[in-house]
């Protein structure tokens, strides 16, 4: 099945299928992660993305962190990768001179270019990884879902490393998020995740309900025109990817509104 068959999925809050046996994150944990990192995202910092995905969070961190910051972003998956350089470069050109986008298995982090303000993995690990901590700077926060019991969820967990070298561990919620795999394992994989979404939906979903039916629950963004069309880099949902989105302003229903910070040049799209 297709979601061309079910448009309204397109606008659901869970995880999308972007191709090579992988997922970007909900729209609603794109949010958090957002929100999470934002006082350790400022001008001038330096990020380490463990996963690129879609490219999407890499180009936000981008944005935050100004003309002087670094984004370094490692993808295991070189096909995606390249897709995502080329969304980047096609949506966000103003921002691709601070994103180094790297192949390789992230989970040791970069260390070369060391140390990082923040540094966010974007699939879970069994344990606490002490590599990506000793590549934070006195002050910086390490995000990143850890299950450490098979039989559960990961834990979105934030790691910060104090300035006077503490570390301290803070569990944020449990998140539906993949685990970072080898790339012989990831591409081996049988997906079945998404058919069985679709079928779940068909099966619970009245024929008759519209996307309007959907606003109460669905993550619901607030615009300006600064980040007008920045879902179109994912360019893989038409209609959730061309939905207005801004981190100035964005808000999920029923939560409070996220931080702010300031912008310097409006995307080209």
């Amino acid at each position: 099945m297709s979601h061309e068959k079910y448009p309204v999925l397109t606008l659901l809050d869970i995880p999308h299928n972007i191709g090579h046996n992988a997922f970007m994150e909900s729209p609603s944990d794109h949010c958090l992660v957002l929100e999470l990192l934002s006082g350790h995202l400022k001008y001038g910092d330096k990020v380490l993305e463990i996963g690129t995905g879609s490219g999407y969070l890499t180009t936000l961190f981008g944005a935050m962190v100004g003309i002087s910051g670094k984004v370094y972003t490692i993808e295991h998956i070189p096909e995606l990768l390249e897709a995502a350089r080329k969304r980047v470069k096609a949506k966000a050109e103003t921002y691709i001179k601070r994103i180094n986008f790297y192949v390789g298995q992230g989970k040791n982090g970069l260390q070369k270019e060391a140390p990082y303000s923040a540094i966010y993995v974007s699939g879970s690990v069994d344990n606490i990884p002490i590599e990506l901590i000793k590549q934070l700077k006195p002050g910086g926060r390490l995000l990143v879902p850890i299950k450490s019991d098979p039989k559960e969820d990961p834990i979105l967990t934030i790691i910060d490393r104090y300035m006077n070298n503490t570390v301290v561990t803070t569990e944020v919620q449990c998140v539906f998020i993949e685990p970072l795999r080898e790339l012989q394992e990831q591409r081996s994989l049988n997906r079945t995740w998404e058919n069985d979404l679709i079928d779940e939906f068909d099966r619970n979903t009245p024929p008759t309900r519209s996307v309007e039916d959907f606003k109460n629950y669905t993550g619901w963004y607030h615009t300006d025109k600064y980040f007008k069309g920045l879902y179109e880099l994912v360019n893989a949902r038409p209609n959730l990817f061309t939905m207005e989105f801004d981190p100035k302003m964005y808000k999920i229903i029923g939560t409070k509104p996220k931080p702010t910070f300031d912008t310097e040049e409006p995307i080209k799209y």
